[in-house]
Formats: structure tokens, C-alpha cells, sequence
């Protein structure tokens, strides 16, 4: 039987782009102007996505929004969907608390072999209900 190590390797940008993406959407999902059911002739909206990078050298940046040149022109929403996020120090806790696969090293009768393996959170999988 196959031998495996979890490793904590840092996480990956499209780990970082699918946990900013399931933030955005419970957001979006708690919101009750955004039933499924209900439809509008059409939408605007208006956020800002800045990012800030823990124990890294790379500057923080904003992904989305508006920078210093100026606002963006639109009525304000009375409701905002909104928040903050900020990683784990471990970021095999933050994959395990955003249902992320663990990165492993798995030894294979043709030598060690790195896989990602998806452990069942019951934490991550009630909030996404």
C-alpha cells in the first residue's frame, strides 16, 4: 500500500482565485435581491478586489475595482455584498477550510509521486450550503 505525506506547499494562484470566487459567490448567495427565481432587465455593479500577499516580497495589488485616478460613475446599492478574507498561516488549513485538495507525496512502487488529494471537510461543506 502506498505511503503518503501531506506537504504545505504555499498556495498556488489558482488555489487563492477559487477561494476569492466561493467568497464572492456565498456573498452574493446571502443576498436576497439575487434569488434565482427572480429576474431584472439588467445590472450594474461596482467592487473592488485589492489583494494582499502574507510573507511574500510581491507588492499587494488590486485585481478589480477602481484605482487612484478616479470613481467609477453609477448609483450607490443600497445593499452591498461585501467582506474580508484573510488566510491561514498553514495553507493546507486554508485549502482544508475552502474544500481545497491537500498537495501529498505518495510513494508508488515507480518512486514518489506529488498528488492532490480532496479530504472531505464537514466545516468547508456547511457553509457552502
Amino acid at each position: 500500500m502506498p505511503k503518503e505525506a501531506i506537504l504545505n506547499d504555499p498556495l498556488a494562484a489558482e488555489e487563492i482565485k477559487a477561494i476569492i470566487l466561493a467568497k464572492i459567490e456565498a456573498a452574493m448567495n446571502a443576498n436576497g435581491t439575487l434569488v434565482d427565481d427572480i429576474t431584472y432587465a439588467g445590472f450594474r455593479v461596482k467592487f473592488d478586489i485589492k489583494i494582499e500577499f502574507i510573507n511574500s516580497p510581491t507588492p499587494g495589488t488590486l485585481v478589480w475595482g477602481v484605482g487612484q485616478q478616479g470613481e467609477q460613475q453609477g448609483e450607490a446599492v443600497e445593499k452591498p455584498v461585501s467582506g474580508e478574507y484573510q488566510s491561514d498561516p498553514s495553507p493546507n488549513k486554508t485549502r482544508e477550510d475552502n474544500d481545497l485538495p491537500l498537495p501529498v507525496m505518495v510513494q508508488t512502487p515507480s518512486g514518489p509521486q506529488k498528488r492532490r488529494v480532496r479530504i472531505q471537510n464537514a466545516k468547508a461543506s456547511a457553509k457552502k450550503k
